[in-house]
This record gives structure tokens, sequence and C-alpha cells, in this order.
């Protein structure tokens, strides 16, 4: 195969042959968009950034476990979900894992934390079914059970977030 040099005729310039037509395509998309039809621009499927292609996937068990960490660290310190979307803790994620994508907040309320609710309300469940006897301390903001398990005292705690009353108590 011989290879030539073909000339633009709208600006005369040289552009590469090598055997087809996508340089010059390429050199009338660039610098002369309005000569194109729609039949002559490309439509192929275009090539996957780098950033798409090395994301973690969902199922990946690393995406897994961080997952999981966010939304215990969304339960344990009762933030409200609206955590996941904030700038910081975004860019928290991506120093210590540049590749992770950040759960979004309505499969976080949908379906992570309630399968996390139901894991943790079985495991209590079995724990407490070993105990004779229980005792529940309840305060303002928290219910605690505690229970002795081979000799050694157990606790389960359940805390309520704090809230400010609309309008103050007049006694």
């Amino acid at each position: 195969m011989s290879w030539i040099k073909a000339f633009c005729k709208i600006c005369q310039v040289e552009v590469k042959y090598c055997g087809n037509a996508t340089n010059i395509q390429n050199h009338l998309t660039r610098y002369h968009p309005d000569v194109l039809t729609s039949e002559d621009k490309p439509s192929g499927p275009k090539q996957k950034k780098p950033k798409d292609s090395l994301a973690l996937p969902a199922s990946c068990p690393r995406a897994k476990t961080i997952t999981e960490a966010i939304a215990a660290f969304v339960c344990k310190d009762l933030h409200l979900y609206l955590v996941v979307e904030n700038v910081g803790l975004k860019r928290l994620l991506k120093v210590l894992e540049p590749h992770f994508v950040m759960v979004q907040r309505k499969r976080l309320t949908k379906e992570i934390n309630p399968n996390m609710f139901t894991s943790v309300k079985h495991s209590n469940q079995t724990k407490m079914q070993s105990a004779e006897r229980v005792t529940i301390t309840c305060e303002i903001w928290t219910v605690t059970s505690h229970y002795i398990d081979k000799w050694s005292l157990m606790s389960l705690g359940y805390r309520q977030p704090k809230f400010k009353p609309a309008t103050p108590l007049v006694i």
C-alpha cells in the first residue's frame, strides 16, 4: 500500500492519509464542522474515559466494605443521610480510595440501612435469647439493655437523635 497525502479542499491543508478517511474526517470535524452533515459526523461507540473504566464496581468486595462502613458511620454517629452528598466526605473518600464511587443517598436509605438494621436486629435477638435475665435502662435519649453472658456483663444500646422543640416549653 502506498502512503499518499490528502489535501483539504476548503483550506488547502495537507492531511496525512493512511488508507482510510479517519484523518480527513477528524480534520473536517475539528476545523470545518459547519460543512459536515449529520450523516458524515462520526456516531460510533465512544471509548470510555479512563475514570469510568477504573471505577470500583458496586459488586466489588472493597466497594461493599466501604459502603457498609459509610452506612455504619451514618447510623452509629446519627448523621443525616445527606452527609453522603457532602463535599468533605467525598474528598476524604477520593483520597483514601480514588476509584470508589460514592453510594447514593436513595440506595443508602432504601436498601443498605434497612438490611443493616435487620442484620443487627437478628444479631441482638440471638444474643438476648441466651440471657436468663435482662435489665432495661431508659433515659431521655437512650434505651440500653444489660445482661450477663458467660460471666461477662453485656450491653446493647439504642440512641435517639436529640431534637430541639419548635416552641419553648413553659411550665
